[in-house]
């Protein structure tokens, strides 16, 4: 689910300069600003994150967050306002963060200690691996389709990723995981 989010992340961000000049009709400044709203969102989702997690659950925020995100680059990419976009790119800087927050805190507690290196490699490979693909990814829908498209791919394909991935990824599964990593029952509504 991460090197698909990845990769189309990169898509968007490939083209995301001229996405702001030519569809956002954005300056310099304007461009800095709609950056700053994805860190602002990214902020304001590390204050809460915690106490998302106790209410929601690990399982649905995973899940919950991407669908969420998928939606904030739909609308981003289908949209000319420059507040509606930025309003956009707020959202997916949050929910990011605390997807980040719970897929580190799972990760750290479920792993064994002398698996955790290899984990966290392996994570990096596909996940940060997929990066540079989505990059060339988001050039090539550009061109194909024009500068809406890598945003528009990535709010269809990220929720159904997403919900493809419920089956392993529910408050069952992880309360298995962390009853036979001997921990004691995680955060939030069973």
């Amino acid at each position: 689910m991460v090197a698909v989010v990845n990769l189309l992340a990169a898509a968007g961000g490939a083209v995301m300069v001229l996405f702001a000049q030519e569809k956002l009709g954005l300056d310099a400044v304007g461009f800095g600003l709609l950056l700053g709203g994805s860190a602002v969102g990214g902020v304001l989702g590390s204050l809460v994150a915690a106490r998302v997690v106790r209410v929601v659950g690990p399982a649905r925020i995973a899940i919950w967050t991407m669908v969420g995100s998928a939606l904030g680059f739909l609308v981003f990419g289908l949209s000319s306002d420059p507040w509606l976009a930025g309003a956009m790119f707020g959202l997916v800087g949050f929910l990011t963060v605390i997807f980040n927050v719970v897929l580190g805190s799972l990760r750290q507690a479920l792993t064994p200690d002398r698996l955790l290196g290899r984990v966290i490699s392996a994570f990096r490979l596909f996940g940060y691996g997929a990066v540079p693909l989505g990059s060339l990814l988001g050039g090539i829908l550009a061109r194909s389709f024009g500068l809406r498209s890598p945003f528009v791919v990535a709010g269809v394909v990220i929720p159904v990723v997403a919900l493809a991935c419920l089956p392993a990824i529910n408050t069952r599964t992880l309360a298995e995981a962390r009853a036979a990593a001997g921990l004691e029952p995680g955060p939030g509504p069973a």
